[in-house]
């Protein structure tokens, strides 16, 4: 991959790049300056010199004004060092010192692998990258392994893209780094979409069985519930267009967002994550448009009685319950029961660093989530699908601590298994 080479740029597009620090604008435009003066000076000169030879060589004319030719060549040298400013010679793009045109995963410490990409180690990234490498064939600006690299550096805190090229040590540009996170995202998301809308694996009978006695272990007065519902915001920037203003407000969280729907089983891993849907869309329009109800009744047997534990934006049904508003003798401990359940796995998710908008913070950063500008919903989905394989690696999760790891997580190789015909 060749470095960003240098080019002849107008003086105004130089010292308006944010690439360069305003010391370094200036440089250039004084060494250019003091060039083009020096070029300016040495014409007058020489000028000035064979006008004063002709004028002893009696070749000048009768009407020669000496005053008058002087003051022109102090104009034309003037005029020649603006002319030579208008356009500057931009030097290399190094947003990175000693920047290479790839990245050297050996220049990372483990402490660097955890504060800078959220992953224990070299050996854990490597993982995650082979066992994503035989579903996305999508043709990448660079080799597969950097730009899930680059995904990392620039979401797992929320990181501007010159800091992401600066922490991955390369001579990319911004554009470039943009091109390969976007690309990336946009291929994660094409594959895995539908898989993650509903993981049909995941809600099988014996799965669904083994996930309902976890939940019981936990909380005796939850019979059938199986897994957690829950309705998940990504945080956008003022779209321009008034139609996009008023489409992505959400009422629910006083700000423009991208809306989505997940649902959690007992051992931490994320079953069900659909959408996008735009902010204006609460939780029990999600739940029609997702189809998820229709997509439970087809798995899941009718005599058994299992069901999704949510909050009371939910409307109740057999497969989706919520505590009850009222309390009587009867329904009082229940009611107390499935509260506690649902507070307990709402913090689990929400544990710094482990849940999706926890791990990936730059995702729901909304100055830089730019609707209809950069793949929001492209970023949301692969952070989703990286949570997921980071605990299927992991082998451990705060939901999977809360329920006694009574369901197993699946791992690595079993969660990234080859998509089913009806996925692709």
């Amino acid at each position: 991959m060749p470095r960003p080479r240098e080019a002849i740029v107008s003086a105004d597009r130089l010292l308006r790049d944010s690439r360069f620090s305003a010391s370094a604008r200036r440089a250039i435009f004084q060494k250019r300056k003091e060039y083009a003066s020096k070029v300016a000076l040495a014409f007058f000169l020489q000028t000035l010199a064979r006008l004063v030879t002709e004028h002893q060589a009696g070749l000048l004319p009768d009407d020669f004004n000496a005053d008058e030719a002087i003051l022109f060549l102090c104009l034309a040298a003037t005029n020649m060092v603006k002319n030579a400013t208008r356009e500057l010679e931009r030097p290399p793009v190094a947003i990175a010192e000693n920047g290479t045109p790839h990245v050297e995963l050996a220049r990372f410490t483990d402490a660097t692998w955890t504060q800078c990409f959220g992953l224990a180690n070299a050996a854990q990234f490597e993982r995650l990258a082979a066992a994503l490498a035989p579903h996305v064939d999508a043709h990448l600006p660079v080799p597969l392994q950097e730009a899930l690299l680059a995904f990392f550096a620039l979401f797992h805190r929320s990181s501007r893209l010159a800091d992401a090229i600066r922490t991955l040590g390369v001579s990319w540009t911004v554009p470039k780094m943009s091109q390969v996170i976007n690309q990336f995202a946009l291929a994660v998301k094409n594959k895995f979409q539908r898989r993650l809308a509903f993981d049909a694996r995941f809600f099988q009978p014996d799965w669904t069985a083994t996930a309902a006695l976890a939940v019981a272990a936990k909380e005796a007065s939850s019979p059938g519930i199986c897994a957690f519902i829950h309705g998940t915001s990504q945080n956008l920037a003022q779209p321009k267009e008034r139609a996009a203003r008023a489409a992505f407000y959400s009422d629910k969280d006083s700000r423009y967002t991208v809306r989505y729907q997940g649902v959690v089983a007992p051992n931490g891993i994320v079953t069900s994550f659909s959408g996008p849907w735009e902010g204006m869309n609460d939780d029990a329009c999600m739940l029609n448009k997702s189809g998820l109800l229709e997509s439970l009744e087809r798995a899941w047997p009718a005599q058994k009685p299992w069901c999704l534990l949510g909050d009371s934006t939910y409307p109740q049904s057999k497969r989706l319950i919520h505590p009850g508003e009222g309390c009587t003798a009867a329904t009082g401990p229940i009611n107390a029961g499935l509260k506690q359940l649902h507070t307990m796995v709402e913090c689990a998710v929400r544990t710094p660093g482990y849940g999706v908008t926890s791990r990936f913070e730059g995702i729901v950063d909304s100055r830089r989530m730019m609707v209809h500008e950069r793949p929001v919903s492209a970023y949301m989905l692969t952070a989703a699908l990286l949570t997921n394989m980071i605990a299927c690696d992991n082998q451990d999760n705060p939901v999977a601590q809360c329920f006694g790891h009574k369901m197993p997580i699946p791992s690595l190789t079993e969660y990234m298994a080859p998509l089913s015909p009806s996925e692709r």
